[in-house]
């Protein structure tokens, strides 16, 4: 975005047809945000106007010309008293367009990777390994492949009700469940090759979240946000109390499908109980009354909503852009108006005399002690699933930039879709599940990994198939072994240090496209295009394969073989790097194999090695161990 007080030079030079449009927006009133493909600019003929581009808000007077290159998101408010009018010109920029697509990603240099945190009241199954945890370490990976700096963070800290409900179905105590809980996460978390930087337990004790703790409470209560209201409240006559959170279930007031007093799982809307349809109680069945009670709220202001909606379209991904276009649904039916900041829950973080912080408080504390771990933070993804949504894509990001948070910090919402189960959603009540800490003790992470990476979409549920996981591991596993028999038989013609010599222009191809495949992957990854990735790996394996089958030719050209065996080597180097976020412990066996690392990926990408002694046998012998025992 430019702005001046002349034409834009791309325009005067145009010689093509130009596109032209009078738009007059009313006091009051603003453009829906959008981006597109043309170049444009806008030349303001009266009034006044605010414009938002790129997580930039500039005003705009008479004689003002904004230019916007291909992609720039950009609205325009009047926030004057009269009507705001200007003349949009547009034209397609084919040249300039390649340019942008070409252009490497620019990343930010210290990000913040914060993950749902689990709820300790069972173990982890498939379906949530799918999701966040994996998404979210696959963006971490890509972070140490390109020198990103990154803090990662999670925890099983949170008070949801569901912990006592599983308690006492199970008749143990609230802490021995969360203890066996935890210990079953982390396990299930480090087989699956998951860690963080920092993990907030669920009785936490440093001093250092205390002090967070005591800081977001005093922060909260000096809010001008923070209002107190009387609502009407679920309550069982039956036994004399009111019912919260999960106890709590009924219509939701946007889908109408039943859900829990927490997050509806069919549209994502975090929900106040007090709000539900014809509630009625989670485990007895007994419908319930509504009786009054004074709680306390925060008001969802629209300049604040506004302004939060402009950064979640400018997040131009389709995992954030959900974020954007539900919460538009939500405020259209009016079901955005007030956030619930107590809990009538038995258990929690006092706040409101015996009432406690809320499940989304809860979330927004846990962040904000995330981001006092992690002060130097200037971009913040948080991963979760479709069903949260709206507490932790939404609420949360709103929650803590009324309590001063800067928007660099404030949470982008990662969004995953459900992974289902013979088309079913997984589900820990129903025992519809497969158990990670089970299957990852007979199946190897990486290939689970590979898998579940490859049936990832952005925009889709996905479906877990048992046998689609054996044939693609089969595959995957079988190219690979093939790659490194023939570069030890293809090898034992070739004698002396190996160096790139004369090259062909078969060869010339061959590295431009491992080369391509490498900005490829990470793009995708960067991009949450995990099954993309998956298919261009697949593709590469096949070429790589190709490429050796065709260097047999040259066996008795010791020339003409180096170069060929040099170029090999250097597309197994380019293939761990593209591997090492999905499958890190083979990624790993292959760079050692190669006497390099990760740490080398900046310096060595583009490089071919000089070689002398490589040997894949061992390697060789692993992969095979495992298509015997396990595909």
């Amino acid at each position: 975005m430019k702005i001046t007080k002349k034409i834009p030079d791309s325009f005067k030079t145009k010689t093509n047809k130009i596109n032209t449009r009078d738009l007059v927006i009313p006091p009051s009133e603003k453009t829906n945000i959008h981006n597109h493909h043309d170049r444009e600019y806008w030349s303001v003929k009266s009034g006044e106007g605010v414009l938002y581009s790129n997580n930039k808000k500039v005003k705009l007077t008479s004689g003002d010309y904004i230019e916007f290159s291909p992609f720039e998101a950009h609205t325009v408010e009047n926030l004057g008293n009269e009507d705001f009018c200007f003349t949009s010109y547009w034209y397609v920029d084919w040249e300039s367009l390649l340019a942008v697509f070409d252009q490497e990603q620019q990343f930010d240099s210290k990000l913040m990777i914060e993950t749902a945190f689990p709820t300790p009241n069972g173990p982890l199954h498939l379906g949530h390994l799918s999701g966040a945890y994996l998404i979210s370490d696959i963006q971490k990976r890509c972070c140490e492949l390109i020198g990103i700096e990154y803090f990662s963070y999670c925890g099983t800290y949170g008070h949801t009700n569901h912990i006592d409900k599983t308690a006492i179905c199970q008749k143990v105590s609230y802490d021995n469940l969360v203890s066996r809980s935890e210990e079953a996460i982390f396990t299930a978390l480090e087989r699956f090759q998951v860690n963080y930087n920092s993990f907030l337990p669920h009785f936490p004790s440093s001093e250092e979240f205390q002090y967070s703790k005591n800081m977001f409470l005093n922060l909260l209560n000096a809010s001008p946000f923070l209002i107190e209201r009387e609502v009407d409240h679920p309550y069982s006559e039956a036994s004399k109390e009111y019912v919260c959170e999960s106890y709590v279930a009924g219509g939701c007031p946007q889908c109408g499908e039943i859900t829990i007093g927490i997050e509806c799982e069919n549209c994502g809307l975090y929900q106040d109980e007090c709000n539900l349809i014809a509630p009625f109680h989670s485990v007895t069945k007994e419908n319930l009354v509504l009786k009054p009670v004074n709680r306390l709220y925060i008001k969802l202001e629209k300049e604040i909503s506004d302004k939060l909606l402009i950064q979640m379209y400018c997040n131009n991904n389709a995992m954030s852009r959900v974020c954007y276009d539900n919460y538009n649904k939500y405020l259209d039916k009016g079901n955005l108006k007030y956030i619930p900041v107590s809990s009538l829950r038995k258990k929690g973080v006092p706040v409101y005399g015996e009432q406690v912080l809320s499940v989304v408080m809860e979330r927004a504390l846990r962040s904000y002690h995330g981001i006092s771990q992690y002060p130097r933070a200037n971009r913040h993804l948080f991963f979760c699933g479709y069903d949260n949504m709206c507490g932790s894509g939404m609420l949360l990001p709103y929650i803590l930039k009324i309590l001063g948070i800067p928007n660099s910090q404030l949470p982008v919402g990662v969004i995953n879709n459900f992974c289902l189960l013979e088309n079913k959603k997984f589900s820990t009540g129903e025992n519809h599940a497969i158990w990670a800490n089970e299957f990852l003790s007979s199946h190897p992470s990486d290939l689970v990994r590979l898998y579940l990476s490859y049936i990832q979409s952005p925009t889709i549920n996905s479906n877990f198939c048992l046998k689609e996981l054996y044939n693609l591991s089969n595959q995957f596993v079988t190219l690979l072994i093939t790659i490194f028999e023939e570069w030890n038989r293809l090898n034992t013609y070739y004698t002396g240090i190996v160096e790139a010599g004369p090259w062909l222009k078969q060869d010339i191809i061959f590295y431009k496209e491992l080369n391509s495949s490498m900005s490829f992957c990470i793009d995708n990854l960067l991009s949450y295009a995990s099954k993309a990735t998956v298919n261009r790996v697949i593709y590469l394996l096949k070429s790589i394969k190709d490429y050796i089958f065709e260097s047999d030719s040259y066996r008795y050209n010791q020339n003409y073989l180096r170069t060929r065996l040099a170029l090999i080597s250097y597309a197994y180097q380019c293939l761990a790097f593209c591997l090492y976020p999905l499958t890190p412990i083979i990624s790993t066996c292959i760079l050692d194999c190669l006497n390099t690392d990760i740490a080398n990926y900046q310096s060595q990408k583009n490089e071919i090695p000089v070689i002398e002694g490589l040997d894949f046998s061992k390697l060789i012998e692993e992969l095979s161990k495992i298509k015997e025992d396990v595909l």
